[in-house]
């Protein structure tokens, strides 16, 4: 024992000492976002495309079809869980001729869109890239983006992707499907509607 340290004083530097390992314990054991952009990684969400016989439901036919990629490096069908949104950060599209060839007439442009359907009649654009413009260098690549959204765009349950390619050529002989999709985002939960 210490003969300069009176007894109060040691029951002060316990009870600092007590309150400060308790407001470490608390802060340890508050979990910390598992991911760069503050989410679960769980709730993380990468959608590629994949051909497909059936048509998706959307006002024009779309022949591919989204599945999403898991960490395992499989593929899974996917559907937003009720109370759930999908929000897209980012979007990586490929386009090509609709006869499957590469070659673009040097002139004309190519973009993608995403439309959002959630039955007849509600077909809404949520996604325009930025037009692509095909050159006598570029005529014989895919053309395509990667797209980083600033604000992205939210996808509710129940409502369909409708992504399409975009050839513009003035001469008429435009058309354009897309190859290859990903889209990347993560899920939230839907804020509930408080009743007036």
């Amino acid at each position: 024992m210490r003969p300069w340290i009176s007894r109060k004083s040691r029951s002060t530097t316990r009870l600092v000492l007590c309150g400060a390992l308790a407001a470490m314990a608390a802060t340890l054991s508050a979990s910390p976002p598992d991911s760069h952009l503050g989410q679960k990684v769980a709730d993380h969400v990468v959608l590629v495309s994949q051909f497909t016989e059936t048509p998706q439901q959307c006002s024009f036919p779309v022949k591919i079809e989204l599945l999403r990629l898991l960490a395992s490096g499989t593929l899974t069908k996917f559907e937003i869980p009720a109370g759930r949104a999908l929000v897209v950060t980012d979007v990586d599209w490929l386009a090509q001729r609709p006869d499957g060839s590469q070659t673009f007439s040097p002139g004309t442009s190519v973009s993608a869109s995403i439309r959002l359907e959630a039955g007849p009649q509600t077909s809404w654009a949520a996604f325009r890239s930025r037009s692509i413009p095909i050159t006598e260098e570029t005529k014989r690549a895919l053309p395509g983006a990667s797209e980083q959204l600033t604000t992205g765009f939210v996808v509710g349950p129940g409502v369909v992707i409708c992504p399409l390619a975009q050839h513009l050529d003035v001469s008429g002989g435009g058309g354009a499907n897309l190859l290859e999709l990903i889209l990347r985002g993560y899920l939230i939960d839907m804020p509930t509607r408080k009743s007036p």
